[in-house]
């Protein structure tokens, strides 16, 4: 079902806008600002369960795949998802409706072509109507203040692998694994707690381990990523520690995902850290 007959052509990395600390910095200090405004959201969820979260999170992740959505759209749609239960009560029946309006919004935000209403109508097996989905479209967009840009994971990926020195193929397996790894964080709850930065640099640690690259010292990149996102090394080997329960999880239950990640990797030139 995904759009066929159109041809996207993505614009290419500016290393200059990825290598420039101040991009990084402005980046740091919107998610630090939207965490603190973030605080207070606490909403009681009565009919909503964490297994339903993750039945709806496994949905989404199946329709972004299908719709062959850009790969940002998914952990957005978790993260406008997150935002609107920490906001206001869901009814249970509401559920699949609030996901399906908020991977319309994130497709909408991210795709250069974005999935139509009536094709999101059709996966859910017409259960959810059209009608609802623009009406409901509209309430969430009142509920986010219609401020859309919300700091993910991804956001800081490139900005992470561009301070490493890598070779191309390097750079092509690592990119790879980490969006992967950052997709499975998006599936659970208890790691989307942890700030978007971190999630990024943890990923992006676990992939050079996963891969067998050559590191002159785990501890020494642990410490530089920590150093580069201005967090604590103790988070972030505390997020990189949960990050390997879910990656066993995900792998298991997801049969696309464990081809790419129990792949024999051929042996990749060595790695080593660029302090600016």
């Amino acid at each position: 079902m995904a759009n066929e007959g159109v041809r996207v052509v993505r614009a290419l990395l500016d290393p200059q806008l990825f290598r420039n600390p101040r991009v990084l910095c402005n980046l740091l200090a919107q998610e630090r600002r939207q965490r603190a405004e973030s605080a207070g959201d606490r909403c009681h969820q009565p009919e909503v369960t964490e297994d339903m979260q993750e039945i709806l999170a496994h949905w989404i992740l199946e329709v972004c795949e299908d719709q062959q959505c850009e790969y940002v759209v998914f952990p957005l749609a978790m993260s406008y998802i997150r935002k609107c239960l920490s906001l206001f009560p869901v009814e249970k029946r509401n559920l699949q409706l609030l996901g399906t309006v908020c991977v319309l919004l994130a497709s909408k935000m991210k795709d250069m072509v974005p999935i139509k209403v009536d094709t999101l109508e059709l996966y859910t097996a017409c259960s959810v109507a059209a009608t609802e989905i623009r009406e409901w479209e509209v309430n969430i967009l009142y509920f986010l203040h219609w401020d859309l840009e919300i700091i993910i994971s991804l956001d800081f990926l490139d900005h992470i692998l561009e301070r490493l020195l890598l070779s191309t193929t390097s750079r092509v397996s690592l990119t790879r694994h980490s969006r992967i790894f950052l997709t499975f964080c998006a599936l659970d709850n208890n790691i989307a707690a942890f700030a978007p930065s971190v999630i990024a640099a943890a990923c992006v640690a676990t992939a050079l381990l996963r891969l067998g690259l050559h590191l002159n010292s785990a501890e020494d990149l642990i410490i530089y990523l920590a150093e580069l996102i201005q967090a604590d090394t103790s988070e972030l080997q505390n997020c990189q520690r949960r990050i390997e329960p879910a990656l066993t999880k995900a792998v298991e239950t997801s049969y696309k995902y464990r081809i790419h990640l129990t792949e024999t990797m051929q042996e990749l030139p060595h790695i080593s850290v660029v302090h600016n």
